[in-house]
C-alpha cells in the first residue's frame, strides 16, 4: 500500500502543482488586463487632449478671426476719417472761395457807394445763417 500512497502523493502533489500554475496564468492574465485597461485609459485620455487641442485650435482661429474684423473695422474707421477730412477739406476751401468773392463784392460796393456801407446782400445773408 505504500507504492499506491506514494503514487498518490505524486499525484496530488501534481495537481496541486498544475493548480499553482493554473493559478499563476489567472494572475497573469489579470495582469494583461489591467495592462489592456491602463493602455486604453492612456488612449482615452490621449484622445482627449487631442480634442482639446483640437478646440484650442478653433479658439485660436476664431480669435485672428475676430483680429481680422477689428482690422478691417479700423481701416474702414480711417477711411471714413480720410473721407471727412477731404470733405473738410472742401468745406473750407468754399468758405474762402465765399470769403474772397464777399470781399470782391464789398470792394465793388465801397467804390461804387464812395464810402457808403452797403446793405447786406443774399450771400451775406446766406453765410451768417450757416453759422
Amino acid at each position: 500500500m505504500k507504492i499506491h500512497t506514494r503514487g498518490l502523493l505524486t499525484l496530488q502533489a501534481d495537481a496541486l502543482t498544475l493548480q499553482a500554475d493554473a493559478i499563476t496564468l489567472q494572475a497573469d492574465a489579470l495582469t494583461l488586463q489591467a495592462d489592456a485597461l491602463t493602455l486604453q485609459a492612456d488612449a482615452f485620455a490621449l484622445q482627449v487632449d487631442a480634442i482639446t487641442l483640437q478646440a484650442d485650435a478653433i479658439t485660436l482661429q476664431a480669435d485672428a478671426l475676430t483680429l481680422q474684423a477689428d482690422a478691417i473695422t479700423l481701416q474702414a474707421d480711417a477711411f471714413a476719417l480720410q473721407v471727412d477730412a477731404i470733405t473738410l477739406q472742401a468745406d473750407a476751401i468754399t468758405l474762402q472761395a465765399d470769403a474772397f468773392a464777399l470781399q470782391v463784392d464789398a470792394s465793388t460796393c465801397n467804390t461804387a457807394n464812395h464810402g457808403k456801407i452797403p446793405q447786406p446782400n443774399m450771400k451775406i445773408s446766406f453765410l451768417l445763417s450757416s453759422l
